[in-house]
């Protein structure tokens, strides 16, 4: 019958159009993942993907200490106690008591500069507070050390399209620290304990960063020094990578399903 000859040709031409349309796809795939995803050994010798659950992960949080830059914390301290006439040791002590609001409390250095002389017998005058608050920020910045495969990794993943924010631990210079080496112009977004209130590994400056980039947890990757940090990161649905740029210390323990460990951003990188 001529109709049903006609349905025939009909179907023969869509099957050709969705082969060709898939081998489109096929096609679009092989060029825009030519290459791999980076793979690393990890601690039971198994060699996997880096990020596990992704193979291309559309957020990054990322740590800012150890990670992206390295401050000389007792050059720091060493700078701050010269100035308020104290053994290194004992401001440093002082400040230990001080660090937690530092951390989680904007504009607080200036009362926290006053408690710490008050703690080392200094009487706490409002230059000499103004002259530390001054001089925190300036020696963070002279005895800072950028690291350069982070700046490489930072740049790749702006090429890749994926979003990005710093997350950190840290008091409110840290900003500055940061503006000063021009990483807020290579990420999406500085989330910053001081300015939110919460510390890693509290899930909600996680969620908070998460929030910022408009991610899923399961789409985001997070990078740290700190297991404790990966592996709440990793409960909140996140791929982690801890990354240790010096040797592991000795005695460290590992639990099932801890993230894979690097050296450097370079292992994140295909080749």
């Amino acid at each position: 019958m001529p109709g049903c000859r006609r349905l025939g040709h009909s179907r023969r031409f869509t099957t050709l159009a969705i082969e060709r349309a898939n081998l489109i796809k096929k096609l679009v795939r092989l060029v825009t993942h030519s290459r791999p995803p980076p793979k690393i050994r990890d601690r039971s010798g198994t060699v996997r993907p880096i990020v596990l659950r992704m193979d291309s992960p559309k957020a990054w949080l990322i740590d800012v200490h150890s990670t992206v830059l390295c401050v000389d914390f007792a050059r720091v301290y060493q700078g701050l106690a010269d100035i308020a006439g104290v053994p290194s040791d004992m401001f440093r002590a002082a400040y230990g008591h001080v660090v937690d609001d530092v951390m989680t409390c904007k504009g607080v250095a200036p009362e926290a500069m006053a408690r710490v002389l008050s703690a080392c017998g200094v009487e706490p005058g409002q230059r000499r507070v103004d002259e530390l608050v001054a001089e925190d920020q300036r020696l963070l910045i002279e005895h800072t050390q950028v690291f350069e495969d982070a700046v490489d990794f930072l740049h790749r993943l702006r090429k890749l399209g994926a979003s990005s924010a710093l997350v950190s631990n840290c008091g409110d210079h840290t900003r500055g620290l940061l503006v000063h080496f021009g990483f807020d112009a290579l990420v999406d977004d500085l989330v910053l304990s001081s300015e939110v209130g919460f510390l890693k590994p509290d899930a909600r400056i996680f969620r908070f960063a998460l929030d910022r980039l408009g991610v899923a947890p399961e789409l985001a990757a997070f990078v740290d020094d700190k297991v404790s940090y990966c592996r709440a990161a990793g409960a909140l649905g996140m791929g982690a990578v801890q990354l240790m740029r010096e040797a592991r210390p000795s005695g460290a323990v590992s639990l099932p399903g801890d993230p894979p460990v690097i050296a450097s951003f370079t292992d994140l990188m295909p080749r």
